[in-house]
């Protein structure tokens, strides 16, 4: 038995911890190939996400890596395994013939497989019921990941126009067991069963290259044609290169984004203030349980760092404020995302959650506790931003650096 450790999606060290055995024909202790030395390694493994920053869910890959190379799919040459798989106290039949992979009968890709097997490993952590798990581990592989991620968040698309990378997303609904929807143009719904939207995703959103859907190279214009099998009218082409152009992925994310920051400011009335530059969020104040915040759209962006956050104190001395906060604010203090993957607009949203309960963000953050005082202790009153005083040219200077 393997003890596995995930690391959390922070800096706090700790990990997630579950057990994942094997029995099976093919075993992993075939001492001929030196295989059997390669599992005795991996004894008391820990699986860390942060190895996997450009993945959409870093920790799912991470899991789906281990998996690949512990049963031995990932390399040829390593003998490959037949058997049960038992993620904790949970038994899950697996078996590879030829190019085919089962679980638990049933026939699917080695993608689906695998990734329904590395959120299985997941959930275990939180969840010890083996009925609940096997459940768990059969739908992912009725609807595979990729296509529970079109339905959730759109089914990405690219095609080229001078030149230039153009990324929309299509509207993709269940229109029957086995069935999707792809609205590939206005009010137009193209039927895509749903193991060739699995495949479909797995170039337009993981980017595997040995894809068919990679090979075709498709134009809105053979999109069309290989999907509704015939060919579009000069004014249904017309149409649908209007419609890809309102859905662009950069716009559609941000704009989702800025209206759950508008979602919170409602819910949290009393607790966040919102800073907007026409549709953008410029800043946030954050009222938390131990401090205030100020989080600004960072001039200096980086992938995991589009947003810069402040912590309000107040010194030994309130000579040369301004409003009242502007010279009181320590930062910007680092604080990173897992995943690189993270529009501004998120960032903003995800730092606001995070620090409506900063008393629980600081033990997970441990950049923050530098930035923090005596001042800073849980349910205080004293020491808070009086935010009907702060003014829109004093957050102006703080994002352009001048606090």
């Amino acid at each position: 038995m393997i003890n596995l450790q995930i690391s959390t999606a922070d800096d706090s060290g700790r990990s997630h911890k579950t057990t994942i055995d094997v029995e099976g024909e093919n075993m992993l202790y075939d001492n001929h190939s030196g295989y059997g030395w390669y599992r005795r390694s991996l004894q008391g493994t820990k699986i860390s996400p942060n190895q996997f920053r450009n993945a959409t869910e870093p920790t799912i890959k991470a899991i789906t890596q281990w998996l690949n190379n512990w049963l031995g799919w990932g390399k040829k040459g390593r003998p490959t395994f037949s058997g049960f798989i038992i993620i904790r106290n949970s038994k899950i039949h697996v078996a590879k013939h030829g190019n085919k992979y089962l679980i638990q009968g049933m026939v699917t890709t080695k993608d689906t497989a695998i990734t329904a097997l590395a959120r299985t490993v997941f959930r275990s952590c939180f969840e010890a019921d083996h009925h609940v798990l096997e459940t768990y581990c059969f739908n992912n592989v009725l609807l595979p990941e990729n296509v529970s991620y079109a339905l959730e968040n759109r089914a990405p698309y690219h095609w080229y126009l001078k030149g230039k990378r153009i990324e929309v997303r299509f509207n993709v609904k269940m229109i029957g067991p086995d069935e999707c929807a792809m609205e590939i143009s206005d009010g137009i719904w193209a039927p895509i069963p749903i193991k060739k939207l699995n495949t479909y995703m797995n170039y337009y959103h993981k980017g595997q290259k040995s894809s068919s859907w990679y090979k075709a190279r498709l134009t809105p214009k053979k999109l069309w044609l290989r999907l509704l099998k015939e060919e579009p009218t000069i004014a249904q082409q017309h149409m649908m290169i209007e419609f890809l152009q309102q859905n662009r992925t950069d716009e559609l994310v941000q704009k989702r984004a800025y209206q759950l920051v508008k979602d919170m400011s409602i819910q949290y009335r009393d607790r966040l203030k919102v800073f907007w530059d026409g549709d953008s969020v410029k800043a946030i104040l954050v009222r938390g349980i131990i401090a205030d915040w100020v989080i600004t759209d960072n001039q200096f962006k980086s992938e995991i760092q589009a947003v810069s956050t402040y912590v309000y104190y107040e010194g030994e001395t309130n000579l040369g404020r301004l409003g009242g906060f502007t010279s009181n604010l320590k930062g910007p203090i680092c604080i990173d995302n897992l995943t690189k993957h993270s529009s501004v607009g998120d960032q903003f949203a995800a730092r606001a959650f995070a620090l409506l309960n900063d008393k629980m963000t600081v033990a997970l953050v441990s950049t923050i506790n530098h930035y923090l005082s005596k001042e800073h202790y849980d349910g205080q009153t004293e020491h808070r931003i009086k935010f009907h005083e702060v003014t829109d040219n004093e957050i102006t200077k703080i994002c352009n650096g001048q606090n």
